[in-house]
């Protein structure tokens, strides 16, 4: 079974999401259906935030027009799984500190510059 080319947000989609959110988060579900009744949020589909090898991406952001940008992303379908344990890696590396919770072996793994060239 092939995947659209050009996946659309659906009304019932839009639904089991929000649902979904309201199970994990429920503020954040009440804040996000309030805002798309108002029609202040945009659906979208077929997106995953995701990198070529699967791996988040954690680091500084080398771009001469955003110093000190850093960025903790590309996690998937892992995000929930993933999100604290990164987090605190990037928290490590905002305070210059090698108190990161990742062994020393998976800083460069993860590292967002990995993906640069």
């Amino acid at each position: 079974h092939d995947a659209p080319q050009h996946p659309q947000a659906t009304p019932e989609g839009v639904a089991a999401n929000l649902q979904r959110l309201q199970q994990l988060i429920p503020a954040a579900a009440d804040v996000l259906a309030a805002q798309q009744r108002a029609g202040q949020v945009n659906g979208w589909a077929g997106n995953r935030c995701t990198t070529r090898d699967r791996l988040p991406a954690v680091g500084a952001v080398s771009a001469a027009d955003s110093p000190g940008l850093y960025a903790c992303t590309g996690m998937g379908s892992r995000g929930l799984s993933y999100a604290a344990l990164c987090g605190q890696h990037l928290a490590a590396l905002l305070l210059g500190r090698q108190a990161s919770p990742l062994p020393a072996h998976l800083h460069g793994a993860i590292d967002i510059q990995r993906l640069v060239g």
